[in-house]
């Protein structure tokens, strides 16, 4: 029964992928700025977190409580009872995201060849698409599950990372980046 304070079989919000959290709503989040993220320049409107990133931080940025929970009537009614993620829990990340890696941004190649013009160069989108366990999203969007697997934390005793996708940092990172 631990999938339902993700998944539902029923009254899923969004339908995909049957999701069963209330989503953080109206939550104002700082998103990653630096001059060298070439996304920033390159026209990308918005990095306000969307699609597998915003559901990740419907727990993990605190500003929901952990039960709030969706599906059918009688479902998980006990764990409506747990507050948001407090600020000195393990998993909290907060709405202050501009200290991790950039969410959210589209991966294109006028974006790569930016990129390569002056900074550490990045693979290209196919090469990027290749592996099976680091992933852009269907959008070529970078999210929080294209490093992190949250169906399996089998790498946490090597990478030290929560939820990691591979065995080490580096091998993740590789997937996109050329060091």
């Amino acid at each position: 029964r631990i999938c339902i304070f993700c998944h539902t079989s029923h009254s899923a919000k969004p339908k995909q992928p049957l999701w069963n959290h209330e989503l953080s709503e109206g939550a104002y989040y700082k998103t990653y700025q630096s001059p060298t993220f070439d996304a920033a320049q390159s026209g990308q409107a918005s990095f306000v977190p969307d699609g597998s990133s915003k559901l990740c931080l419907s727990c993990h940025d605190g500003t929901v409580a952990l039960g709030a929970m969706g599906g059918p009537p009688g479902r998980g009614r006990g764990a409506r009872s747990l507050g948001a993620l407090p600020p000195s829990a393990r998993g909290f990340i907060g709405t202050d995201l501009s200290g991790s890696h950039p969410v959210s941004f589209e991966v294109t190649a006028s974006l790569i060849a930016a990129n390569n013009a002056k900074d550490t160069p990045l693979k290209s989108v196919m090469e990027m698409r290749s592996d099976p366990r680091v992933r852009l999203d269907s959008s070529n969007k970078v999210q929080c599950t294209s490093c992190h697997n949250a169906h399996s934390d089998v790498n946490f005793a090597t990478s030290g990372i929560p939820f990691w996708a591979k065995p080490t940092f580096s091998e993740v990172c590789n997937v996109c980046h050329l060091f």
